[in-house]
């Protein structure tokens, strides 16, 4: 794989849910990102569903706002009219991840929602509820209204070197390793990055993204 970027990275130990690596963990870069990409849409388990890239990581794909350093993709995966089984979804969620940083050396941070493949629907979301992300604040930051979205994700926890760094909240266990939890937002660590002034890109499809930023990587 040819890598354009200047590339960052160390040896981690990282478990989440099923999955556990120690190897050597880049913060994410187009290339990396475009080989996710190139793997996982190929897979029979994939069709039906699509994935939507969110989070600090969408500046650097769209370059339209601040840039920061980040260590994950953050994506939504999410289905047709929502046809997939809760089997089908913990299959694919876990599978996501673990191509990203068993085959392509970065963290993937996914969840599941319902009925966002419609964009229609989406849209109406990233306009109204979630346009603190997007939008410079005109309010005291503790007067910024919270909300939350119903998800679906696979792992109770993230560790790094056998420390959390991430715990989610309750949740209710839907089947063994599949559990439903609200996503509060935005998060304490996303409002201390709106009181300085550092907004998010919008979310973009996969599709958004193969047709203006995804480029075919070269082998050598």
């Amino acid at each position: 794989m040819l890598v354009n970027s200047i590339e960052h990275g160390h040896i981690q130990k990282i478990e989440v849910g099923p999955i556990s690596v120690n190897k050597k963990i880049y913060m994410p870069t187009i290339e990396r990102l475009n080989r996710w990409v190139e793997l996982v849409e190929t897979q029979e388990w994939f069709k039906g569903f699509q994935v939507i890239f969110t989070g600090g990581f969408v500046n650097h794909i769209r370059k339209d706002k601040r840039i920061w350093p980040t260590w994950d993709v953050d994506v939504i995966l999410v289905s047709n009219e929502n046809l997939n089984t809760y089997e089908e979804i913990k299959f694919t969620l876990i599978e996501c991840s673990k191509i990203a940083l068993t085959e392509c050396g970065f963290f993937m941070d996914i969840h599941y929602e319902k009925n966002r493949y419609d964009e229609t629907y989406h849209n109406k979301k990233i306009q109204n509820e979630e346009s603190v992300y997007y939008e410079e604040l005109t309010r005291p930051i503790d007067e910024v209204p919270t909300g939350y979205i119903p998800v679906l994700n696979y792992a109770e926890e993230v560790k790094r070197d056998d420390v959390v760094i991430t715990k989610w909240g309750e949740g209710v266990e839907i089947i063994k390793g599949l559990w439903g939890r609200r996503l509060w937002f935005p998060s304490r660590k996303q409002l201390k990055r709106l009181e300085k002034g550092l907004l998010y890109s919008e979310p973009i499809f996969l599709k958004e993204y193969k047709e203006k930023y995804y480029k075919e990587l070269l082998v050598i």
